[in-house]
């Protein structure tokens, strides 16, 4: 996985400490997203593995809505076979991060989930391509972290599941 040097300076305005560099990034990663051009699910990773780290900086409850509503909004920007790509690799940073975050972060992570959850169906609304598609978020759906980890509290599990989809 070698990263060019361009990659890792978007990576590191993606999580850096200023707001504005932060939010220009994610509006220059929003476009380009919208294009055509098919990208690898490796690059998609990377790219969620920084907005993970981007949305961790978020401190501030304003600022966590308009981040969550932003990333969840990149889902309809993405054409073709990389919205799909753009949500497994939403799914499988969530999955890898979660056990990292402390209790001061759960709650804005699971308003993230919420809005990732929001347009996900708002994508499927827009764009119905049948049966397969919905199987498809709701398989993503079944990875929501809290929900699946068995080593959880049961209370737990059913409070971040119910409010992942709620």
């Amino acid at each position: 996985m070698d990263l060019t040097e361009k990659e890792v300076a978007f990576g590191k305005k993606l999580a850096h400490v200023d707001k504005e560099v932060r939010d220009q990034a994610v509006g220059k990663l929003s476009v380009f997203l919208s294009q055509d051009t098919e990208l690898e699910y490796m690059e998609m990773l990377r790219q969620w593995k920084a907005l993970f780290y981007c949305f961790w900086l978020s401190d501030k409850p304003l600022v966590q809505q308009e981040l969550a509503w932003n990333l969840g909004n990149m889902i309809l920007a993405c054409k073709g076979v990389n919205r799909g790509r753009f949500l497994q690799a939403f799914w499988e940073t969530i999955c890898r991060e979660w056990s990292a975050l402390d209790k001061h972060r759960i709650d804005k992570y699971l308003l993230l989930l919420r809005r990732v959850v929001f347009f996900s169906l708002k994508s499927l609304e827009q764009s119905f391509v049948g049966r397969g598609a919905c199987w498809r978020v709701c398989s993503d759906l079944r990875h929501v972290p809290a929900a699946s980890d068995e080593s959880a509290d049961p209370a737990q599990r059913a409070h971040a599941g119910g409010e992942c989809v709620y």
